[in-house]
Order: C-alpha cells, then sequence, then structure tokens
C-alpha cells in the first residue's frame, strides 16, 4: 500500500487532537451549573473545592500511569498497538464520563480517560520523531502540541456553545461524548497506519521497514532515490549495535546506571517538569475560576478562556514553523524567560485588582494572560515533546520518552491538586512559584542541553558523547537495489515485537 509522509501524520493527529480534547474537558465542565447539581456539589464549600481538586488530579494521576504502561506496550507489541489500547481506554472512560450520575463515577471515568491520554501523550511522540526526516523533525513532532491545543480549541468553543443549552444536563454531557467519536475514529485509523520503520529494524522486521521508509521518503526526497536506502542501512547498523547493547545491560539498567544515558534522562525529565511548573496548566484547566477572580462573568469567563486557548493555539503554529530554523535551545531559553517576565506583569496586576477592585488592573491582567501563551506556545510546547523524542538512542527512546513524559503528567497532578486552595488562600502569590521556576527552567536548558536540530536520529548519540554506528554521509550505496533487507546481526527478543 502506497501512502505518504503527509497522510500518515494526518491519521497520526487524530490521537493527538484526542490528546488535547480530552485534557480541556473540565474547564468547561466547571463552567455549567448543572454539572455541580448533578454531582452534588457546592463550589464554595471546602468539599466542593476539595473535590474539584480530585477531578482536576486524578485525570492527570492516570495520564502518569499511561505514559509508565505505554513504555511496555510500545515497545513488545509496536507502536501501533499502543495506539490501539489508548484510544479504547479513552472511549471506555469517555462512555462511563457522558453517563455519569455521582462523584465517584465520574472520577472512575477522569481516571481512565486520563490514563488513556497519557499513553497517546508518549506514544505519538516517539511515534512523530521516527517517521520524520531530519529536517522537519521539529515541525512534525511538534504537531503533537498543535493538534493538543486544536482539540482543546474544539473543545472550549463547543463548551461555549453548550453554556446556553437549556435541556438538562446536556451542556456538560455533550462535549465529553464527543470525545467518544474522537477516540474511535483513532482507533480505526490506527489500523490503517504504518509500524514505526525503526521499531521494526530492531525486531528483525527489515523488508518491512524498508518498504515503510521508501514510502515515507519519496515526497519528500524524490530527487534522490538513494537516500531511504541510505537512511536505512544506518538504522540497521546502529540498531545492530544497540541490540548489542542491551544484550550486555538491559534497557533499564542501562538508562539508571550509564552515566551518559541517565544524563540524558535528567535533562528531558526536567525540561518536561520545568514547562508544566510555569503555570501554564493551572491557567489552562482553572481558566473559568481565575477569570471570575477578575470580576468576570461565567459565561465571559467561557469565552475568555476559549479565546485565551484559541490564541495559544495560534502561538503553538508559529512555533512549529519556526522551530527547526531557531533550534531548541534557543526556543526554549527565549520562552520560559518570556514566560516569566509575562506571568510578573501578570500577577502584579491580579495582587492590585483583588487589593482595590479597580478594574484599571483588570484590563492588564487579561492582557498579559494572554501574552503568557506567546512564549509558551512558540517555544515550550512544541519544543518539550521534541527533546524528548530526539535525545535518547533507537533502543531507548519509547522508555526514556515515555518516563520523561511521565514528568508531565506528575507534575499536573502536583500542581491541579494544589491549584483551587491555593487560588483561594493565597491568591496570587501562588504564581510567584511559576515565575522563579521558569526562569530555573532557562538555567537548565542553558547548562545542560545541546542543540539537536538537523540531526538524524541515529546520530544523536554523538552530541552525548556515545559512539555511534556510522554517519549518514559515510553511508555509500550506487542504488538502492544495493540494500540488504534479508539477514541481520540483531538480537531480537522473543518477548518483543510481536502482534496480536
Amino acid at each position: 500500500m502506497g501512502y505518504s509522509i503527509t497522510s500518515v501524520l494526518i491519521g497520526a493527529m487524530t490521537g493527538s487532537l484526542l490528546t488535547g480534547y480530552a485534557q480541556a474537558l473540565l474547564s468547561n465542565q466547571l463552567g455549567q451549573a448543572e454539572f455541580y447539581v448533578t454531582m452534588k456539589l457546592d463550589p464554595s464549600s471546602q468539599h466542593g473545592t476539595d473535590m474539584i481538586s480530585v477531578f482536576g488530579g486524578i485525570f492527570f494521576a492516570g495520564g502518569f500511569i499511561g505514559t509508565l504502561f505505554t513504555a511496555w506496550t510500545s515497545e513488545v507489541w509496536g507502536r501501533l498497538r499502543g495506539f490501539q489500547i489508548a484510544a479504547f481506554s479513552h472511549v471506555v472512560g469517555a462512555v462511563i464520563q457522558t453517563a455519569s450520575m455521582n462523584q465517584a463515577m465520574f472520577t472512575v471515568s477522569r481516571f481512565l480517560c486520563g490514563f488513556a491520554t497519557g499513553q497517546t501523550s508518549a506514544a505519538m511522540v516517539a511515534y512523530y520523531s521516527e517517521i520524520s526526516l531530519p529536517k522537519t523533525r521539529g515541525l512534525n513532532t511538534g504537531l503533537h502540541a498543535l493538534l493538543i491545543e486544536l482539540g482543546a480549541v474544539a473543545a472550549s468553543w463547543i463548551g461555549v456553545g453548550c453554556f446556553y443549552s437549556t435541556i438538562g444536563t446536556f451542556g456538560w454531557r455533550f462535549p465529553v461524548s464527543l470525545s467518544v467519536v474522537i477516540g474511535l475514529i483513532f482507533l480505526v485509523v490506527s489500523f490503517f497506519l504504518p509500524e514505526s520503520p525503526r521499531w521494526l529494524v530492531r525486531y528483525g522486521r527489515l523488508d518491512e521497514a524498508y518498504i515503510i521508509l521508501q514510502n515515507l521518503h519519496r515526497a519528500a526526497t524524490s530527487h534522490d532515490e538513494t537516500i531511504a536506502a541510505r537512511e536505512f542501512e544506518q538504522i540497521k547498523l546502529q540498531s545492530e549495535a544497540d541490540a548489542a547493547e542491551v544484550a550486555k545491560h538491559g534497557r533499564w539498567k542501562a538508562l539508571f546506571v550509564q552515566a551518559a544515558y541517565r544524563k540524558r534522562l535528567l535533562i528531558g525529565f526536567g525540561v518536561v517538569c520545568f514547562t508544566q511548573s510555569c503555570g501554564f496548566l493551572v491557567i489552562y484547566n482553572y481558566g473559568v475560576m481565575l477569570y471570575n477572580s477578575l470580576g468576570l462573568s461565567t459565561a465571559e469567563a467561557l469565552m475568555s478562556t476559549s479565546g485565551w486557548i484559541s490564541w495559544t493555539g495560534v502561538c503553538i503554529l508559529i512555533g512549529n514553523v519556526t522551530v527547526d530554523r531557531m533550534g531548541r535551545r534557543l526556543s526554549l531559553i527565549i520562552g520560559f524567560i518570556g514566560l516569566a517576565i509575562s506571568l510578573a506583569i501578570f500577577t502584579a496586576c491580579l495582587k492590585y485588582f483583588l487589593d482595590t477592585q479597580d478594574n484599571k488592573y483588570a484590563v492588564p491582567a487579561v492582557t498579559f494572560l494572554y501574552i503568557t501563551a506567546l512564549p509558551f506556545g512558540a517555544c515550550l510546547d512544541n519544543n518539550q515533546f521534541t527533546v524528548v523524542s530526539e535525545i535518547f538512542p533507537n533502543h531507548l527512546r519509547t522508555l526514556a520518552s515515555c518516563l520523561c513524559i511521565s514528568g508531565l503528567y506528575l507534575m499536573q497532578t502536583l500542581w491541579l491538586n494544589v491549584a483551587p486552595t491555593a487560588m483561594n488562600t493565597i491568591s496570587w502569590k501562588f504564581y510567584l512559584v511559576f515565575i522563579i521556576l521558569s526562569f530555573c527552567g532557562a538555567i537548565h536548558v542553558y547548562f545542560f542541553l545541546p542543540e539537536t536540530k538537523n540531526v538524524p536520529l541515529e546520530e544523536l548519540d554523538a552530541l552525548f558523547g556515545h559512539e555511534i554506528a556510522i554517519r549518514l554521509e559515510d553511508v555509500h550505496l550506487e542504488s538502492p537495489q544495493q540494500v540488504e533487507v534479508k539477514g541481520s546481526n540483531l538480537a531480537v527478543h522473543e518477548e518483543c515485537g510481536r502482534s496480536f
């Protein structure tokens, strides 16, 4: 079957869209009066505040477990089976959430949906990276962040429309029911996507891998038919070297015991954790509560939140277009510093508004809340996924990137659990923590992260002091027919590389 990199990316985007849509649902549900009636909650009571924290936190706790689970499933059964397990988990969770009649049902459903999005967040990143050419890897991997944001945009505006519904609980149930449809679409699409060629090579399925690489390269490199063949040879040679290392150390041991890999794990985990600790996700999930504190009505708060999320999507698109030119390091450093500055000004405006209730402080507060979306969307959100999908070797990529992205859910579980209470007690002082951590993120990137743009995945080891099997420019073939796709020195583990 013939396909192009574009068609594969479009198909894979449904998983990223599902991730963003599911993550954004709670913010709108918290703006629906019927939601509190159904859940028998008083949002102004301590119990109501505690349960809102639970609804937010349990989703990301499920996501944390999901990222660790997909580190195993995506390696044993392949990237596509990981997608299918995630899609099925989400459909089950979303059906329960749509039908929820009490706090217990809703809490369980939030956990299942979080478990699914944790899998897609981690597995999609490795997949985008492994099917991409070096020169567009930043753009392609950044599509994950862009589609997450587009999913959030869709959820937000659908929530705004449903806010005006007079049909009982339709206002908060209908948006959740649509995520069932998106999950089913992703499940069906996953059966038509090609497997990662690097995963196939690693487990000895060379002929399949070579055919997929030829298809992925066909449109992008039509001027040189040997490029796919040379890349295949490089992947095969590097996989042979990786297999020898796995046989000697094992994946988990190599990742934590070998200093070079442990350093990369800490770099990637740090990038994700600092990105999630800059306050953006608190604003993202509790935007309605935040705008209410600035004096806006619930309807105005829903509109403002949806507009802010839409603007963030535009910013991510800007970042995707520029990341392969600017590079990862510069983008991340600018993003952390820019976000810290804009968040500091917002915090000052919020403080004076709460002290005086003067609208002259509310307007600039909202303005700088919108400005925070530019550094986050254009510089941070897309690059966190790109970095963790790039800096690890093929045999450790899924495991390591999943562990790094687990930091996303770990930090979100922390911040979203404490946010409602902190916003009600220490108010504007809560954001000082995020300002400090944003500056720490810039320092982390400056001192530890090397530039990775335009470097083939098989050559990134060299940036961290590891030997590589061969550079792409050193692979010489007279024609694609010289490629050997039968037989290899790859050590295939019996428990991996199989289908079910």
